[in-house]
């Protein structure tokens, strides 16, 4: 009896921290990436400035996860802007995502890890080609 309620809150545990540690990550689009080059959306790059040393991408303006967690977030962001997130893998971005939407942002998305958003873009050069 006792061992089947360790395993019991054992697998409550896990499902908990699995259901916590999931990001809502998805694929920049055509569309997306179309809306970011007219200037009608944002894309951001969360990671820290020692990772943006280490590759960039123009289009996207810095920000650092832990700057939006304690609230310094651009004049310029709309609440309805939308905003593409990404950092290295997706879990500051999802971290940042949840308190842009605490704040009332209403069109937060995560498009991953920065080598989702680059292979997305050489992908759609290649293919413009």
């Amino acid at each position: 009896m006792m061992m089947q309620q360790r395993r019991s809150v054992l697998t409550i545990l896990m499902a908990v921290f699995l259901a916590c540690t999931q990001t809502r990550s998805e694929q920049l689009t055509a569309e997306a990436w179309q809306d970011i080059e007219q200037k009608k959306a944002v894309l951001v790059d969360v990671r820290t400035a020692e990772e943006l040393r280490l590759g960039s991408i123009d289009a996207a303006q810095h920000v650092p996860h832990t700057d939006i967690l304690a609230g310094s977030i651009p004049a310029t962001w709309e609440k309805d802007t939308p905003l593409y997130l990404f950092c290295r893998s997706g879990r500051r971005a999802e971290l940042a995502r949840q308190a842009l939407l605490e704040k009332h942002f209403t069109e937060v998305h995560v498009v991953g890890g920065y080598t989702d958003v680059k292979g997305f873009l050489q992908e759609s050069h290649t293919a413009g080609q």
